[in-house]
């Protein structure tokens, strides 16, 4: 069963070649406090367009899947195929990435970077050479 966030999104459950990411990744992480009111803010108003608004920068990670949210919902989804544990609470991910639609088995020869990093409530995440960015556990979105 998806996750209410996911099923907003239209996302599907993945299937092999992909791997779960770890539950300590999973959830919904955003940018600030600010984001944070705004999104509950949503959720309790029970707006399905304000909710997927107010995630607009956050990460929404669950099952094999990592959406980078932009406008409308749409932004790059990333689908694990391998995750390598590099000390803890940190991790390298390879991941074929789909813009503004979930990658296939075809795009994983095509698979993209990702360092993680985990600390306490901060999720830092490096996307293939991109800058480090932070983000802040919102709430579990894990259904599994």
């Amino acid at each position: 069963m998806m996750s209410a966030v996911f099923m907003a999104l239209n996302l599907t459950a993945a299937e092999p070649p992909f791997v779960d990411l770890p539950l300590a990744m999973q959830g919904i992480w955003v940018a600030d406090d600010r984001q944070c009111r705004r999104h509950r803010a949503a959720l309790a108003a029970g707006d399905q367009g304000q909710i997927i608004g107010t995630l607009v920068g956050a990460l929404v990670i669950e099952g094999d899947l990592i959406h980078d949210v932009a406008e409308y919902g749409e932004g790059n989804f990333y689908r694990a195929i391998t995750v390598i544990p590099a000390g803890s609470g940190r991790w390298t991910i390879e991941a074929p990435v789909g813009i503004d639609t979930i990658p296939d088995d075809a795009a994983v020869a095509a698979a993209a970077r990702i360092n993680v990093t985990r600390t306490g409530v901060r999720l830092s995440i490096r996307f293939d050479g991109s800058p480090t960015a932070d983000h802040y556990r919102l709430c579990s979105v894990r259904s599994r």
